[in-house]
């Protein structure tokens, strides 16, 4: 099974990103940026519980009707892959000045993400176009402020 998640960045925004970073005035600066796009990262995969939609922009597969009339009857109208909340709240950013990472530690995370022959695939650790977008934003404002103070 693979461990990363699967989103692209194409090769102008890698290109843009790559010279951003390489330019900012300090490490202060790349730290805070590398915060941001943890907690950009984090909120992305967050938003793709709630709208329950998979890296190819399906909706997930629907549970079956035995185990989502059983679900119904002990945990209330809860959505898919959300009973009690424990993996939906497990989700960890992390970043140093040249790393951003989210993460989590629920050892059945992997089976929901890549599926097994009995659980269907159904992915949430990708960054879709808008967080991708709003990466791509954010590292810009950082860039901006760390040029403007270092211009002082």
């Amino acid at each position: 099974m693979p461990q990363n998640s699967d989103f692209q960045f194409n090769k102008k925004q890698v290109e843009r990103l790559i010279l951003m970073f390489q330019n900012m005035a300090s490490t202060k600066y790349k730290r805070k940026a590398m915060h941001g796009i943890s907690i950009i990262m984090k909120n992305n995969i967050l938003q793709h519980f709630r709208d329950e939609k998979g890296s190819d922009n399906r909706k997930w597969q629907p549970l079956s009707p035995r185990y989502a009339e059983w679900k119904r009857k002990k945990f209330g109208n809860k959505t898919i892959l959300r009973r009690r909340g424990k993996l939906y709240k497990s989700f960890q950013s992390s970043h140093s000045s040249k790393y951003a990472k989210v993460s989590t530690k629920i050892p059945y995370a992997k089976y929901h993400q890549y599926g097994t022959k009995r659980i269907p695939k159904r992915d949430f650790m990708y960054i879709d176009k808008k967080g991708i977008e709003d990466i791509l934003k954010y590292t810009k404002e950082v860039f901006i402020e760390s040029h403007l103070e270092a211009g002082k």
